[in-house]
């Protein structure tokens, strides 16, 4: 994030506005929601997120800036945008591609231990119906 204090002051700017979009595993187009987006030059960095549609909007002081889109699961994009003073820059959106690597969700260990109390589990009350049973 850019500091106040360390920044010389600039008033003015322009607003960005567009959406985030992402192929899913049937190749269907769908909006992207809390996909992070940055705003980067020389001297400001910017974080913002995508709303539940995909879109976004925020503004921007004047000057070049690297628009980058990121989200687990798909292939990053970055964008050159110049914002002028007084500027409002819309449609910019943002067509993501799978990238196939899969999002880690649990570790690879979860799913050994998980099976391995699920048969524990089941042994153990097969046992208990059996003695039951005699």
């Amino acid at each position: 994030m850019a500091s106040a204090q360390n920044q010389p002051k600039q008033y003015g700017g322009g607003y960005v506005q567009g959406a985030v979009y992402g192929y899913n595993m049937w190749d269907e187009l769908i909006p992207i929601d809390w996909a992070e987006i940055t705003a980067s030059n020389d001297i400001y960095t910017f974080r913002y997120s995508s709303y539940a549609d995909g879109s976004y909007g925020f503004y921007l002081p004047t000057g070049t800036f690297n628009l980058t889109v990121d989200e687990p699961g798909f292939v990053a994009q970055s964008r050159t945008i110049a914002v002028s003073d007084g500027s409002a820059t819309t449609g910019f959106n943002f067509f993501l591609q799978r990238s196939n690597v899969p999002i880690p969700e649990f570790p690879t260990q979860f799913f050994a231990v998980l099976m391995i109390i699920a048969i524990a589990g089941a042994l153990i009350a097969k046992r208990t119906i059996k003695r039951r049973n005699r």
